[in-house]
């Protein structure tokens, strides 16, 4: 099973935040315990959550998780059928390179339903070489197309 890590839940600003105040939360412990536990979870819960994509290549699906805390799963499983597509996506400020290809700031890769329905991101990266050879990898172990 492979984990794609997307995004964080709050942001960087978030998880900025939420080390700042596990770090308070820590401080003020040592001073009144049951408010510097409750300020250390809440902290925690900032700075670890996070969102991902499992994909399970054996079984054929995938699932998109918050991460709450970083440990505690919540999601559900897709089955991967024939029908169904991958699109890279690409986002930001466009440009073009010395081949005259559009070039983009960041990528994504989305699962699409038969109907062209977006079902959910498999991956998002900055990279274009990741993103091609996860997506052939993904089209090859799934039988699926790349559009």
């Amino acid at each position: 099973m492979k984990k794609n890590i997307l995004d964080f839940t709050f942001g960087v600003i978030g998880v900025i935040l939420g080390i700042l105040i596990l770090a308070i939360g820590i401080y003020v412990s040592f001073s009144s315990w049951l408010v510097g536990l409750t300020i250390i979870i809440v902290g925690a819960f900032l700075a670890f959550s996070h969102n991902a994509c499992f994909i399970d290549f054996k079984n054929k699906r995938v699932k998109f998780a918050a991460l709450l805390f970083g440990l505690i799963k919540i999601g559900y499983w897709t089955n991967v059928k024939e029908d169904m597509y991958i699109k890279i996506i690409g986002s930001g400020n466009e440009s073009k390179n010395e081949n005259n290809e559009k070039t983009f700031e960041k990528y994504k890769i989305s699962l699409f339903s038969s109907e062209n329905n977006e079902i959910l991101v498999l991956l998002k990266s900055k990279q274009i070489d990741k993103i091609n050879n996860f997506s052939n990898h993904f089209s090859k172990e799934f039988n699926i197309p790349i559009k």
